[in-house]
């Protein structure tokens, strides 16, 4: 099938339109469903290593304040507002009861409303940007006719898969790791390799698990591209990572907390051996059969990327997260993703349907 790097080049103005309103609008409710506090989670601003103005301020503990890329842009943009703009918020909110009373059910202070504001804005571009560089993903890797009707569909579905994500702990670092990791996925696939390298520096910055997308590079271009410019790019990547990371280790040593918390014995062992129910059980089955079928005959960049970053993480969960926490799972869900689209169009194409279901 015909498939194009940048869309529907003569799509008119409303159907442009008419995607961004989309992206907006389900963006949104998935942001509120992200942020509302319910049994099974907390929020972003409860946990009390991870409290949000202590993250904004950086002074949360160890490892939480580490992915501080939105945090610090929050208090960038704080410290560039003036005085008054950044009180007129708070006195807005503490002055309507229906915004003072989102504020409490969010556990939220009114004082702080500004610094609110800007990282719900951001987190709201971060779940944008997730949906559509996901579903432009999939349309370039899956050999699926490139059309707005078919971005939206696939962006929403996406965005409409995140809420079993949400269980536990919200953090805001969360929707930029969804963001940039997809991002620099859709721009190595793309082959544009100085583009990737930027995102990925912005993912450094966000998450330790950056670390993964050298893994990615590693098995999907060594035959993309001559050998000596490949390992010149790939060491680069490397000591970009190192260098980064090693700069926020040294900028919060004082901060309380470790560098990594241990949750085999506590948790995961536990879960492993007795709280395994049917429900779990058929979940796993329906998800690997979407994501596994026909194998062989899947895109090679879906299927070693998501072996790259999907094998590490389960690794990683089991040592250091929860197994049963999704969050954990944030950067192989579009990797996963592309793969049960690809599954779902093969099967399309093999009952004869006319006309592609995405």
């Amino acid at each position: 099938m015909k498939q194009t790097d940048v869309g529907p080049k003569h799509a008119p103005f409303r159907t442009k339109a008419a995607y961004l309103v989309l992206l907006i609008l389900v963006s949104s409710w998935i942001l509120v469903v992200f942020l509302r506090p319910e049994p099974g989670s907390v929020g972003i601003n409860q946990y009390e290593r991870s409290k949000f103005l202590e993250m904004v301020k950086g002074t949360a503990y160890r490892p939480f304040v580490y992915r501080t890329l939105l945090p610090t842009t929050t208090r960038i943009v704080v410290a560039l507002t003036p005085e008054q703009g950044a009180a007129a918020s708070s006195r807005i909110v503490e002055s309507n009861v229906y915004l003072r009373s989102a504020f409490a059910h969010f556990h939220w202070e009114t004082s702080a409303a500004y610094e609110y504001v800007v990282a719900c804005l951001l987190m709201l571009l971060s779940f944008m940007g997730f949906a559509h560089y996901t579903s432009r993903l999939c349309l370039r890797v899956c050999s699926i006719d490139d059309t707005y009707r078919r971005r939206s569909l696939l962006a929403v579905v996406a965005l409409l898969g995140l809420p079993p994500f949400f269980s536990y702990t919200a953090f805001p670092y969360d929707p930029p790791q969804l963001f940039l990791f997809t991002l620099a996925l859709y721009l190595l696939a793309s082959q544009r390799v100085s583009a990737f390298a930027l995102a990925f520096g912005l993912c450094c910055l966000n998450k330790e698990t950056a670390v993964l997308l050298i893994l990615v590079f590693a098995f999907t271009s060594r035959k993309q591209m001559p050998r000596q410019r490949y390992l010149a790019i790939l060491f680069g990547l490397v000591a970009w990572y190192l260098l980064i990371r090693v700069l926020i280790a040294f900028v919060f040593r004082n901060n309380p907390g470790a560098l990594v918390e241990f949750h085999l014995f506590d948790h995961n062992l536990r879960l492993l051996v007795s709280e395994w129910s049917f429900s779990d059980l058929v979940t796993c089955l329906v998800l690997s059969g979407l994501v596994f079928a026909r194998w062989r005959e899947k895109p090679e960049f879906l299927k070693v990327s998501f072996l790259a970053v999907f094998v590490p993480l389960v690794v990683l969960s089991l040592f250091l997260g929860y197994l049963n926490e999704w969050r954990g799972y944030y950067e192989a869900y579009p990797l996963a993703f592309a793969l049960a689209v690809d599954t779902v169009s093969r099967l399309d194409a093999a009952l004869g349907a006319r006309g592609s279901v995405v």
